[in-house]
């Protein structure tokens, strides 16, 4: 039985993982900003929850979550880093404060969680850090500027750790969702680049024709289901890849064709598909 610590469980991905690894029978820390948004988990062996405030940008909260779940458990086996924040629009219209948020969160958040907790894997001799990524992580896409740069900085991030960490028996992966899940992240960027974008902004044709076949996509959106069983199998295996993409075999296909091309083939190979609207 192992213990598994997951940031950001009060919705979409660390939602569903937590109570699937609950009903699984393992040992769970479930964490996210507020303690109440953990209250629909619901466990058959009570004695293997332990819910926990933690917020990813409190070094506080960070060290009394490891430090509670290593004093109830023993030990922590899988670190999930989940917690993050989504962000669409023009990135010239985009606060400082915001683009702060989001790499406060999605890139920051995550390195201060995994340093609170490697000591403890390190010890252990055993253990295994996944980070919830993005084919965002890879691919520049239009409108994504921040959203991307923060998960561009967590693959740099996650690539070196494993190096670092692999001669004392801690495994590192990135687990890439790539294209649109049905969690509320993608539906609520969406809502914040349509309310923050200017009336008189010279992107708003672009943003606007872009959002818009984004919202039909979203009819569409990938069960989040399918995550979670890519780090289900990547937490078993016992000699996981550095990268595991999931979701639509097109756009997972994507991000080998981001590999094997120069940067100017590829662009002009995803313009078409993204870009239609964003000539002035």
């Amino acid at each position: 039985m192992r213990t598994w610590l997951i940031t950001g469980c009060a919705t979409g991905f660390g939602a569903l993982l937590a109570q699937t690894l609950l009903d699984r029978g393992e040992q769970v820390v479930a964490s996210d900003r507020s303690l109440d948004a953990l209250a629909h988990l619901r466990a058959p062996h009570p004695e293997r929850l332990l819910a926990t405030q933690l917020d990813v940008t409190e070094v506080a909260q960070i060290e009394h979550a490891v430090a509670t779940a290593v004093g109830r458990f023993g030990r922590i086996d899988v670190l999930v880093n989940n917690a993050g924040l989504g962000l669409g629009g023009p990135f010239e219209e985009v606060p400082l404060s915001r683009i702060r948020q989001l790499f406060e969160v999605n890139t920051i958040g995550t390195m201060a969680v995994t340093q609170a907790v490697l000591p403890q894997l390190r010890a252990q001799g055993a253990g295994r850090i996944i980070c919830l990524s993005s084919d965002s992580g890879l691919v520049g896409w239009p409108f994504q500027a921040v959203y991307g740069a923060t998960k561009h900085a967590v693959e740099g991030f996650a690539e070196a750790l494993a190096f670092e960490v692999a001669p004392f028996g801690v495994q590192v992966v990135l687990v890439e969702p790539c294209g649109f899940f049905a969690t509320p992240l993608p539906a609520g960027a969406i809502a914040e680049a349509v309310g923050s974008l200017r009336t008189d902004s010279p992107y708003r044709p672009a943003v606007e024709a872009m959002l818009g076949e984004v919202q039909g996509r979203m009819g569409a959106a990938q069960d989040p289901l399918l995550v979670v069983e890519a780090i289900l199998a990547v937490a078993d295996d016992p000699a996981p890849p550095l990268r595991r993409p999931v979701g639509a075999p097109e756009r997972v296909a994507l991000l080998e064709r981001r590999r094997e091309l120069p940067d100017e083939a590829f662009l002009a190979l995803i313009r078409p598909r993204e870009s239609r609207s964003l000539e002035p």
